[in-house]
This record gives structure tokens, C-alpha cells and sequence, in this order.
């Protein structure tokens, strides 16, 4: 074979096997955002009442109180577990991760203003040793964070809107050992990071009483796109990863039966199979892979209690149906649908400060029709951070 034939046979391995764009999917949604937030089951679009609205609602920062400014700063610890099985093989990779994430707001007469720094989409990935008995190892990992900004104006005692943009920085990337000729392997490396691309949301709050609150809340498309490189045999080559997250629609009621107790529900719904496929583009050669992912829905209930003036709890139930089709199971996607319970508790140190911790566990779960290959997912998480109003 000679040199730039065989240069077009690893660009082609390059953009056809284990596209890193196949560690998305619905697992690439992260809820996980808000210490608050995150403890009442993400079921935040109808509640809304503090600094991180600006990711899960902004028309809900037109109701926080006038002339106050509210924040959080937290890190989301965890270990996420995968179990791989196919034809009777099993792999499991465990890794760990730590997510950072800070809101601020501010709230005027009938105006509000917001920052916010998190990661939305992933931000761990899975290593296997000795993937399939093959020999070589699986890795894959990605992560994409929006700088967002965000305001709110109340039309009226009752209803406010908001609106926010995002720009979304981001890192993605895999390593494995691929067949280029019978009997040659290589290990394939791929690593893309830099500004990803942008999207908009809009949101909106109505309050028709003291007890009962209802938001609705819609974020745009995003197509993303990040430059980068893929490595074979220690060559570098030039490469760049394509893909559009698709919006998503939420509504969420809140519901006060007690001073002292807040009851929330939500609906989510994401449209992944309009992320069809992932475009790697290497040496000047396009590929497009197939996701083989379906529509992901998401409900959510949390529930708050003020046990005292120091002490708040938190807690909630998440259902989330958002796997792939039966032959889009894939080691590197961890996307299964998933139960998910949380807890947390609010210390107020101060008038103005608060302690607050969550613990969250994700247990996931897909099964192929034929049972050929199935994946469990599970993730333990704990955030824990810092809330502020002065």
C-alpha cells in the first residue's frame, strides 16, 4: 500500500469508527444544575425563585424579592459506573468527575438581571481496560459549558418574562486501538476543545396567587461545532466535530399547600432523534455516523420544607426516558433511561448565607430487544456549595 493510500485508509478509520460525537445523546443532558435546584429533582420551571432561574427559568427572577441580589457557587462531585454487556461480554468502566457551576442575580423594581457559569451537557465520560477482550482500551469523555446571561421584565403583578443567550465553550474526545490492515493495529486518538457555538432561551412565570406558580420554559437549537485533531501511528491530523442539540420545551407547576411547604412538578421534552447524526470532517474527508437516538422526555417532582429559620430540606424523584434505539446501544454512550432520587439540606449561617448540600443517584438502565446487549448506568453524585441574598 503505498503512502497516501494508506493515508486515506486512516482518515477513513478516522471518521467512521468510534466517532466521539457517540458519547451524546440523551445522558448529555445534564439537569444536575443549582444546589436547590438539583435537590427538588431539577423540577425547578415552576418554582424559579433563586439565581440559578437563570439556566431553568429567567422569567421566574422577575419574583425574587426587589433590590436583592442572590447566588450560589457549587461543585458537583461524583463517580459514574457503566456496565457494557455484548453477546455475554461484560465491561465496566468507572471514573470520576467534578463540576463546577456559579449563578448571580439581581432584582429591580419590575426588571432582573443574571449570570451563570455551569456545564449543561455531560461533563464525564467512560474508560474500559481491555475493551471486549480485544486487547485495547475504550475511552471516551465530553463536556460543554455556557457562560450564560439572562433578564427578566414583569408585565404585570402575575406574569413576568424572561429571556437569556449562551455561549458554550466545550472539550470532547476518545482514545482506542482500530484495525487499519488485517493484523495492524494502531491506537486512534481524537481530542476537540475550544468555543463550541450558541443558543437562546425564553421562559415565562405567572403567579395568580401566593400558593400556586406555573413557568414554562424553551431552549433553542445549538449547533456546535468545535476544531481539533486526530492522532494515528503519532501522526497528526487536522479535524473538526459537527452536531446540533436540539431545543428543548419544559413546564413545571409549583404549589404551596402549607407556608412552610412547596410542591413542584415538571415536564420536560427533547426531540434527540433530530440529532441524527454526527458530522467528523479529517483531511479534508466528511463522514456522518448515525445516532440511533429516540425523543427523551423527563419528569421531574420536588418537594421543599422550612423546618426552621436555620434548616431547609429538599428532595424529589426523577423518571427519564431517554435511551437510544435498540441498535444505537452503544459502550461510549452511557444514554439510558434512568430513575433518579435526590436529597438535600440548606444550613442558614447567617441572615444572608447558606450551607447547602445535595446527594443525587442515578440508576440507568437499557436493554437491546434480542438481549445481545444491555447497559446499566449508575452515577452517585453530591453537590454541595454555598447559597447567598443580600
Amino acid at each position: 500500500m503505498n503512502q497516501s493510500a494508506f493515508s486515506v485508509v486512516i482518515i477513513g478509520i478516522l471518521i467512521c469508527i468510534n466517532l466521539p460525537g457517540n458519547a451524546m445523546g440523551a445522558a448529555i443532558e445534564n439537569h444536575a444544575i443549582g444546589i436547590k435546584a438539583t435537590a427538588m429533582a431539577c423540577s425547578f420551571t415552576g418554582v424559579a425563585d433563586d439565581a440559578s432561574a437563570v439556566h431553568h427559568n429567567p422569567g421566574g427572577l422577575a419574583f425574587n424579592e426587589t433590590g436583592t441580589w442572590y447566588g450560589e457557587a457549587y461543585v458537583l462531585s461524583g463517580v459514574s459506573k457503566t456496565k457494557y454487556v455484548e453477546d455475554s461480554m461484560t465491561d465496566k468502566s468507572s471514573t470520576n468527575f467534578h463540576i463546577p457551576g456559579f449563578f448571580l442575580a439581581r432584582t429591580f423594581e419590575k426588571w432582573a438581571i443574571g449570570v451563570g457559569y455551569y456545564v449543561s451537557f455531560a461533563g464525564g465520560g467512560v474508560e474500559y481496560d481491555n475493551f471486549q477482550n480485544s486487547g485495547y482500551d475504550l475511552e471516551s469523555y465530553m463536556g460543554l459549558s455556557p457562560l450564560t446571561t439572562a433578564a427578566a421584565y414583569k408585565i404585570s403583578p402575575e406574569l413576568s418574562l424572561g429571556a437569556s443567550i449562551s455561549l458554550y465553550t466545550g472539550n470532547m474526545g476518545s482514545t482506542s486501538l482500530q484495525e487499519i490492515t488485517p493484523g495492524n493495529y494502531t491506537e486512534v486518538e481524537t481530542e476537540y476543545s475550544g468555543l463550541a457555538g450558541y443558543g437562546y432561551s425564553v421562559g415565562m412565570m405567572y403567579k395568580p396567587s401566593a400558593e400556586f406558580s406555573l413557568g414554562l420554559f424553551v431552549r433553542s437549537e445549538i449547533d456546535a461545532e468545535m476544531d481539533g485533531d486526530s492522532k494515528v501511528n503519532g501522526i497528526k491530523y487536522d479535524s473538526e466535530v459537527a452536531f446540533n442539540i436540539p431545543y428543548m420545551f419544559s413546564v413545571g407547576f409549583g404549589y404551596k399547600p402549607l407556608p412552610d411547604l412547596t410542591l413542584s412538578l415538571s415536564y420536560t421534552y427533547i426531540p434527540w432523534e433530530k440529532l441524527d447524526t454526527i458530522d467528523v470532517t479529517t483531511g479534508g474527508f466528511t463522514q456522518s455516523a448515525a445516532t440511533n437516538y429516540k425523543d427523551g422526555l423527563v419528569l421531574g417532582l420536588g418537594v421543599e420544607y422550612l423546618l426552621s429559620n436555620e434548616f431547609t430540606l429538599w428532595g424529589g424523584l426523577v423518571y427519564g426516558a431517554c435511551g437510544t434505539k435498540g441498535e444505537g446501544i452503544s459502550p461510549i454512550a452511557p444514554d439510558s433511561n434512568k430513575i433518579q432520587p435526590s436529597l438535600g439540606i440548606g444550613w442558614n449561617i447567617t441572615q444572608s448565607v447558606e450551607l447547602a448540600v445535595s446527594a443525587i443517584v442515578t440508576f440507568g438502565f437499557e436493554e437491546e430487544e434480542f438481549d445481545t446487549r444491555s447497559l446499566d448506568h449508575d452515577v452517585y453524585m453530591l453537590m454541595s456549595g454555598v447559597r447567598f441574598k443580600f
